[in-house]
């Protein structure tokens, strides 16, 4: 196994997106707000390149997939930012809409970085709680405002389980950092009810988050929010799901009843998305 290596500078990306949400609450103008948005997205891509760059010049072995992903996160960031600006030129309440923003991508990249199961787990909650305010910009918008509302409700749910497969993760293993979890399963000949329940949890709370049938109603609704929380939302938060689960491969290979209800929702999902296409 591949031993995950997460340095600070990693963890300067969420930091960055963080940090700039301070002189928008202090009162900054609009214009300068948005300059210290786009500088945060600029400044979290380099240090993404700069993080990638270090480990090509470096012998220790890293957490290739989080390195990927935060390179992914980071310009994806960058791109709806700028295109942000632009769409909300003369609206009202630019300022909330950059603190969401700012803080959904920090909750991202946090994701994307940790090693500990536990900490991934509130990340993700907290990305889903900024982005709710995103989907609720227009308050006058009804239609927004429901689709909201189902994804909120599909998200605790998603949630509830993931927490409650997180519990008996570590009342099994004694740990939430996926080395250890990972160590833990291919040292043991036979895994335990308990894990065996905990990864169909997990599976299920992706189901839930993904918008896998038959909770997928909220995502096709969704154009009713500003259209870059939409691209935002489909160029990756809603596939984080996948991200969690590659992170829990060796747990997940070792579990065929999460792995036979995740293939038959995703064909099932596959299937029918491309009949309706």
């Amino acid at each position: 196994m591949t031993e995950f290596n997460h340095g600070a500078l990693l963890w300067c990306v969420p930091l960055a997106y963080v940090l700039a949400c301070l002189p928008i609450t202090l009162g900054a103008g609009i214009l300068r707000s948005w300059v210290v948005a786009e500088g945060a997205a600029v400044a979290a891509l380099l240090i993404a390149l700069a993080a990638i760059a270090q480990q090509a010049f470096s012998h220790a072995r890293a957490d290739k997939l989080g390195l990927a992903m935060l390179l992914l996160v980071s310009l994806l960031g960058w791109v709806v930012i700028r295109y942000s600006r632009r769409y909300l030129n003369g609206e009202a309440g630019q300022k909330r809409y950059m603190l969401a923003m700012l803080l959904t991508l920090a909750s991202i990249g946090v994701v994307v970085v940790t090693g500990n199961l536990g900490v991934l787990v509130l990340a993700w909650i907290a990305s889903s709680i900024t982005l709710h305010h995103l989907l609720t910009f227009y308050p006058d918008r009804p239609a927004a405002l429901v689709v909201a509302h189902k994804k909120f409700i599909a998200s605790r749910l998603a949630e509830v389980c993931l927490l409650a497969g997180l519990t008996l993760i570590y009342r099994e293993t004694g740990t939430l950092a996926f080395q250890g979890m990972a160590d833990h399963v291919l040292t043991t000949h036979a895994v335990s009810a308990s894990l065996h329940t905990a990864m169909v949890l997990v599976v299920l709370a992706v189901i839930l988050k993904s918008a896998q049938l038959p909770f997928h109603g909220w995502l096709i609704q969704v154009m009713e929010a500003p259209t870059p929380v939409s691209a935002l939302l489909h160029a990756g938060i809603v596939n984080l799901g996948g991200f969690l689960l590659i992170r829990l491969a060796v747990m997940l290979s070792a579990s065929p009843t999460a792995q036979t209800l995740l293939v038959l929702v995703g064909s099932l999902s596959a299937v029918l998305a491309g009949l309706v296409m």
